[in-house]
């Protein structure tokens, strides 16, 4: 439950997914997507 008066905060997330084939660029490129449509 928030308090009262609370100011907003930012949460920065940062990661860095090995990628060497294709296969795996896709898959890095899906989850960076999927975390955009999350918020």
């Amino acid at each position: 439950m928030p308090k009262k008066n609370s100011e907003p905060m930012w949460c920065v997330v940062m990661f860095d997914l090995p990628v060497g084939t294709k296969k795996q660029r896709s898959e890095a490129n899906r989850f960076r997507n999927h975390l955009f449509d999350l918020g």
